[in-house]
């Protein structure tokens, strides 16, 4: 979304093409790539939009500063930092308010952050669904971090790529979450299948390590395959995840990086007649065999 290369573009080189065709309008491919573009809801590169970004990322809460950001086109400039105050603000309420607040993530960005205008998706309440404030994650991460005395790595990759079954990559958006407890690196297959992998720890424990543990748990996702083309679990179990269809207003069966329902998962039921079952469920950061 924005800026960022466009899901499928064709990795760097692609992403390289993609820019010299929306750049040249006689461009035979101009029309259609442009076409594409917003339906991918990309944009050109925007220095405020950035500048935004860095703010959320950009020291502590209260900071104010100035900061070098490099374009596209190589080039340098400066972006003015401003104070987060929303955040300041919902800190606060935490600090006064230690068991009366909670927060509510959703998958997809639906809001406009209250400090850096960022697409958001986390709110924080009293616990009474009452909202004290929007933040994106970066935003939310600072906060945490500075709530529970803790400190944000200054590198967190926002993107893997690590070999699948034929040898070829595979990338994987990377999300890092603090939370009151502890913290959270979960990694999600970019593209059509939506293979997951993720780790979660204590506040203290090392960044570094969790990082190789979810490259470790990506590498087992990667290498693992439950269900045949026709829908039927090609062994005696499998392993996914749950995550909630808006489309559907229900829950999908995410195995092997693709959504089922109940009911398509139901003839395997059938097959297995007079077999013991056994569901198992596991949190997050969990690993289930």
């Amino acid at each position: 979304m924005g800026d960022a290369p466009p899901e499928d573009v064709g990795g760097p080189g692609g992403f390289e093409e993609f820019l010299k065709i929306i750049d040249a309008p006689s461009h035979e491919e101009h029309k259609e790539t442009t076409k594409w573009a917003k339906s991918q809801q990309w944009k050109p590169f925007d220095i405020d939009v950035v500048a935004r970004r860095v703010n959320a990322n950009h020291g502590r809460i209260n900071n104010a500063t100035k900061s070098k950001i490099a374009v596209p086109d190589g080039t340098i400039e400066e972006a003015i930092l401003q104070p987060l105050n929303m955040a300041r603000s919902v800190l606060d309420f935490m600090e006064k308010n230690p068991d009366r607040w909670g927060t509510v993530i959703v998958p997809e960005p639906q809001w406009i952050c209250d400090n850096c205008g960022f697409p958001a998706r986390i709110i924080v309440d009293d616990n009474l669904a009452n909202e004290i404030g929007k933040l994106c994650v970066n935003c939310y991460n600072r906060l945490m971090a500075e709530y529970t005395g803790s400190s944000i790595p200054d590198i967190v990759p926002t993107q893997l790529s690590v070999k699948g079954r034929n040898g070829k990559p595979v990338e994987f958006e990377v999300e890092f979450l603090v939370f009151a407890d502890g913290m959270s690196l979960t990694a999600t297959e970019m593209g059509k299948r939506k293979r997951r992998a993720d780790v979660y720890g204590a506040i203290d424990d090392d960044f570094n390590t969790m990082l190789e543990t979810l490259i470790n748990r990506i590498k087992i996702a990667l290498s693992v395959k439950y269900m045949e083309k026709d829908g039927y679990i090609s062994g005696t179990n499998a392993v996914g995840y749950i995550e909630y269809n808006h489309e559907r207003d229900a829950c999908d069966i995410i195995i092997d990086g693709m959504p089922y329902s109940w009911a398509e998962l139901e003839k395997n039921v059938p097959v297995h007649e007079g077999w013991k079952i056994k569901i198992e469920f596991a949190s997050v950061g969990d690993e289930l065999d």
